[in-house]
């Protein structure tokens, strides 16, 4: 692969990430001004049943379509045609599944929404299977401008729809119709080969179905975790607060995009150490992990500092309980970026057996936790959750990596890290909110509750070894090169 075919294809997943994300932000944004915090939590409920359950036709199996279609380009028909064949009944399956789900048991203002919801799982079905195909054939480019085309889409059918006063089932007829318009641009437009009946054997969809269940875990256990939250919320405390917590979940997600397009340059570099030099891999997630964890409360303790300014301007009066919520959240973006980075490290070493474990005894976690929290203080309880479950996934992988990649001391200092963490975050609150000292103006309280947070930190990190002889010989080694480098004339 050329510089020009990689630059190309890095070109196309950014403005795939970042136009998705920020027309998605649009369209929750417009919807924030437009509807009440109950009208606004029914959005989100029904958005992440969808996100929820849009790679279920596949029963998880698209990531063996991605890498049959690009390790056997020649079989791609066949392997389309089944994977079309494979999902269709499933699609339909979920779609009846949801549409009596909305006509049995949902509000009654979201009855009809959910049935739209339904109908769109069946051109979900083939617009799964042209995109898994498209990005076994490393044809970004065709999937990114859909993906975009299909969000411009929503922003804009929301809009007409709220201007004609069609309410959520406006909204979601427009959903609906942009699923059907994506499945006819992949159709016509994708440069895939048209999937036949013919090719499909029993032979094909019984393999399919061999590998679905270990697949489908995973899938399913990766989709709980990142939308659980919202949905549990919903029934525990009502839509209102499902509306508050939305409001600083779609801030949070714009944050993961930072660590998501970090880790697409950092695990080629890590896949590739592990196949030539074990040793040095190890040796490089060790430091990654350290400063990572280091390095990630200062940052962390900034954005909770300037959170809720952001929510105040972004956001109309109801919505500004998100504030507390994404201060939360972002202790949760943190740890995410740190769980990114070891989940990358278990699919380098082909440890998926571990990388399971870890996520389910993360999903484990939220659910006790939120069946706890979220009655009890409502989003910021959920958010809490969120934070807690993956905090136990991060460490649940850093114990793996310490036995597995012999990296003795990883797991303590991790601890006592996550010590450091917690009470420069406690101390934060505590200052921020008044409980400790209350001073006249807002700004300065912030400063002050910054400050002290940053302070606590270095305190305890110091004290409790968590900063210890490994970082300062990390900087002396990084510092090295510059002292050494030979100048250069221009």
């Amino acid at each position: 692969m050329n510089v020009r075919t990689l630059l190309s294809k890095l070109a196309s997943v950014t403005v795939l990430r970042l136009g998705v994300a920020a027309l998605g932000f649009g369209l929750f944004w417009l919807l924030s001004h437009q509807l009440s915090a109950t009208e606004l939590g029914g959005f989100s409920v029904l958005m992440n049943t969808f996100l929820l359950l849009q790679v279920l036709p596949l029963l998880g199996l698209h990531v063996h379509l991605i890498r049959e279609v690009a390790a056997r380009p020649e079989q791609q028909a066949r392997e389309i045609s089944h994977a079309l064949a494979f999902a269709s009944p499933f699609a339909v399956l979920l779609g009846i599944g949801v549409c009596l789900y909305g006509l049995v048991a949902a509000d009654a203002a979201l009855r009809l929404p959910f049935v739209l919801l339904g109908l769109a799982m069946l051109p979900t079905a083939w617009t799964l299977v042209a995109e898994s195909a498209l990005i076994g054939r490393e044809q970004l480019r065709v999937l990114t401008w859909v993906n975009v085309l299909e969000s411009a889409w929503r922003l804009g059918g929301a809009g007409l729809a709220i201007w004609q006063g069609w309410g959520l089932s406006g909204v979601f007829a427009m959903f609906l119709a942009g699923r059907v318009f994506s499945a006819a641009l992949y159709a016509q437009w994708g440069g895939l080969p048209t999937p036949k009946a013919s090719m499909v054997t029993r032979v094909g969809l019984r393999l399919y179905l061999t590998q679905a269940p270990t697949y489908l875990a995973i899938g399913l256990v990766s989709a709980a975790c990142s939308r659980l939250d919202m949905l549990l919320l919903s029934h525990l405390r009502g839509l209102e607060d499902v509306g508050v917590y939305a409001a600083a979940a779609k801030l949070y997600e714009a944050s993961l995009m930072v660590s998501t397009m970090a880790l697409m340059i950092v695990y080629p570099v890590l896949a590739r150490l592990f196949a030539s030099d074990r040793a040095q891999f190890a040796t490089m997630l060790a430091r990654c992990v350290r400063w990572g964890l280091l390095l990630g409360v200062p940052l962390v303790l900034i954005g909770m500092a300037v959170a809720p300014v952001l929510v105040h301007v972004l956001y109309v009066p109801k919505l500004w309980g998100a504030a507390p919520v994404l201060q939360a959240l972002l202790l949760a973006a943190w740890l995410m970026a740190m769980d990114q980075l070891l989940s990358g490290t278990t699919l380098a070493a082909q440890a998926q057996r571990h990388d399971l474990q870890a996520m389910v005894v993360g999903l484990i976690t939220l659910l006790a936790l939120l069946m706890v929290l979220s009655p009890a203080l409502g989003p910021l309880g959920t958010a809490w959750a969120v934070v807690a479950g993956l905090a136990l996934r991060v460490l649940w992988r850093i114990r793996w990596a310490q036995a597995y990649l012999q990296l003795p001391g990883l797991l303590s200092q991790a601890s006592r890290l996550a010590l450091a963490a917690s009470a420069s975050v406690a101390a934060f609150w505590a200052v921020n909110t008044g409980e400790v000292l209350t001073l006249t103006s807002p700004v300065l309280q912030t400063v002050m509750a910054l400050a002290v947070g940053l302070l606590v930190h270095a305190a305890v990190a110091v004290l409790t070894g968590a900063f210890d002889a490994r970082h300062r010989h990390d900087w002396a080694a990084w510092r090295q090169p510059v002292r050494h480098a030979p100048e250069v004339l221009s």
